[in-house]
């Protein structure tokens, strides 16, 4: 696998300047109590320097306390954030968007990663283009990020998922059926990318890395708690960019702060690194910019469409009021 230095090349090239879109730091917190709220997380790299914020007293420095709660059910994040039990959360935007069609009253607060090269289609050896799929059985989660993924696949190929064979399977299982052979491809994430070899002749037929701004993580938060509290959200941004660079000038204890905080291995985090495209201040303000043609409205909006084609959200669905405008 690649070595730290991918991430470093990585990230330097995607981390903003703390003076772009994060704004101002909050007022002194001295004579305040810090805001406390709940933030889900899942076991995943590209939200991991919420750790460094943790431990390195970022959150503290700009009067914010959020909790870290590990929830590894996305079916129930919906509900955790209606019901009030937790107030943020990071979660893919694809389904962010599923859920507001579903009537969770939720916003996009700014972008925390997005996939580059640790998702994509593992196919058989005689699989060698993206038309040569047509027919053939592809294992994928039609629950997770993957379906909106291949969905952009295929769209670019002019093909539709009513081309394929679709097998429903969770990701991990859909892998393990590609390596002894009962499908022909599969849409995974790693390590099932780098075990696609363990099958004579499978390989990687398309990764994230060639679709950028298609699978990417958002800080996401009740719409009643932003209304109590907006400078949370603009405390959570800096402190996140402040622990990205320490991460930078720290990379070595930063691994294993975010290996420490994930339960997970120096190695494991390693291996998963080259596989994300952290976004600072500088990234977010940057596709946060109406006018920039691939912004975050383009992109909620082609998601708002292919849920509506799926029939998981109606006609005329209005996702304008999803996204938090800087």
């Amino acid at each position: 696998m690649k070595k730290i230095i991918a991430w470093l090349l990585v990230i330097m090239m995607a981390v903003g300047v703390l003076s772009g879109f994060g704004g101002t730091a909050l007022a002194s917190a001295e004579n305040a109590a810090p805001t406390k709220f709940k933030l889900m997380y899942t076991v995943w790299v590209g939200s991991a320097p919420l750790f460094i914020a943790q431990e390195k007293g970022f959150f503290e420095k700009y009067g914010i306390a959020p909790e870290l709660v590990l929830n590894e059910d996305e079916s129930q994040t919906a509900a955790l954030l209606v019901s009030g039990s937790v107030q943020a959360e990071s979660c893919v935007v694809d389904k962010v968007v599923s859920d507001f069609a579903s009537g969770t009253n939720e916003k996009i607060g700014f972008i925390f990663d997005e996939s580059s090269g640790g998702d994509g289609v593992i196919a058989a050896a005689e699989i060698q283009s993206v038309e040569d799929l047509a027919g053939k059985k592809v294992g994928i989660d039609t629950s997770s990020t993957e379906f909106f993924f291949l969905y952009t696949i295929l769209a670019d190929h002019n093909m539709t998922m009513a081309d394929l064979d679709i097998v429903d399977i969770d990701s991990a299982s859909a892998g393990a059926a590609f390596i002894t052979g009962n499908l022909d491809a599969a849409v995974v994430w790693e390590p099932w990318l780098t075990n696609a070899s363990q099958r004579e002749g499978g390989h990687i037929l398309v990764s994230s890395a060639e679709y950028p701004r298609v699978i990417m993580d958002s800080l996401v938060v009740s719409s009643s708690f932003y209304e109590a509290h907006p400078e949370a959200v603009t405390a959570l941004r800096n402190a996140w960019s402040d622990a990205v660079d320490y991460y930078l000038a720290n990379p070595e204890e930063g691994i294993q702060i975010m290996a420490d905080g994930l339960e997970l291995t120096v190695q494991d985090m390693e291996e998963m690194i080259p596989g994300v495209t952290v976004l600072g201040n500088k990234e977010n303000e940057e596709f946060f910019d109406e006018n920039n043609e691939d912004s975050i409205y383009a992109l909620v909006q082609t998601m708002a469409d292919f849920w509506i084609s799926q029939g998981v959200a109606d006609e005329g669905l209005d996702v304008s009021g999803l996204v938090i405008r800087p």
